[in-house]
């Protein structure tokens, strides 16, 4: 009987072929290169922007400030002329309000020109160019203003997928934690009600007090920089003891304590902001910010002295 045929009337055969393809597609997945090549083709780590740095647009003092246009060249065809220019102006990038250059071009028809020069026409089209980007400036300011918020990305566990484990495994091979979990203390079985750190958890920093180290985590940019005349809003800091509790604190300008930071940006000079913290225990912790307002005036050389000229009695030198 022809092979094929033998193939065709016995089931036996197709069942046994697919257990032989299904074994060694099993061997295939178990092989160690193969979980390294999809483990490393999994590893990478992906991050959301849940907020945007608008810091600096919010304190930007726009009646000092506008927009410039730089006209970086000119070329024309039998229909048109083609102005590229540069605009320097405060948009996003990188999730962060701050000064950048954008290229934009302007298409001008030699129909439209009717006869008039295209210098004047295009200053003309520019001027209203930077007067729309400026009334969008103000509006978008005005609309953050209202929430004040520094960029804060969020990392998503990607790392996880595709991942091989069995009753073995104690750590995924090549994965990186997001969260730096610290081990706490484990309560004692004695009847005391008392309790005494795992043998496995690093202990918490202890202060002559007795208590635990709190910390102080400035929020914003840190030396903060002003121009002259911009207003600054300062977005203060975070207080937390050992355990994550977050604390109050109090805020020193340059020395004094306030409730409220008020800062005089007229002209050039540099201020210290403290934030203290107390924790339970008695123990403290501070962080300092400096704030630059402008930058500092050149520094003039004192004019040389001119000595004086001394002369004898008979009238010479």
């Amino acid at each position: 009987m022809p092979w094929w045929k033998f193939v065709k009337y016995n089931n036996a055969v197709p069942v046994i072929i697919s257990l032989l393809v299904l074994s060694a597609g099993s061997a295939f997945a178990a092989s160690p290169a193969i979980r390294s090549d999809v483990a490393a083709g999994v590893l990478s780590s992906e991050t959301k922007v849940l907020s945007v740095d608008n810091t600096y647009l919010v304190g930007k003092n726009l009646d000092s400030y506008t927009p410039r246009i730089t006209i970086t060249g000119v070329s024309e065809d039998n229909d048109f002329y083609y102005v590229n220019y540069s605009l320097n102006t405060i948009d996003i990038k990188d999730s962060v309000w701050q000064d950048i250059t954008k290229g934009e071009s302007m298409k001008v028809q030699k129909e439209a020109l009717n006869g008039k020069d295209l210098g004047v026409y295009v200053t003309h089209e520019l001027v209203q160019r930077v007067g729309r980007e400026m009334e969008l400036l103000r509006e978008t300011q005005q609309i953050e203003k209202a929430q004040v918020s520094q960029k804060i990305v969020a990392t998503a566990y990607g790392g996880l997928i595709g991942k091989f484990l069995d009753d073995t495994t104690e750590t995924l091979p090549g994965y990186v934690p997001v969260v730096d979990e610290t081990v706490s203390a484990a309560p004692s079985s004695s009847g005391d009600n008392s309790s005494s750190p795992s043998s496995d958890a690093p202990p918490l920093p202890q202060t002559q007090s007795g208590g635990t180290s709190p910390t102080v985590q400035i929020l914003g940019n840190n030396p903060a920089r002003l121009a002259i005349g911009d207003s600054y809003i300062d977005l203060g800091a975070v207080a937390t003891d050992s355990v994550g509790h977050e604390l109050g604190y109090t805020i020193f300008l340059d020395g004094v304590r306030v409730q409220e930071i008020r800062l005089d940006t007229k002209t050039y000079g540099v201020h210290t902001i403290t934030y203290i913290t107390t924790a339970t225990g008695g123990s403290t912790a501070e962080a300092t910010r400096s704030v630059v307002v402008g930058t500092p005036p050149p520094v003039v050389p004192d004019a040389p002295s001119t000595p004086a000229t001394a002369s004898s009695s008979n009238g010479t030198l």
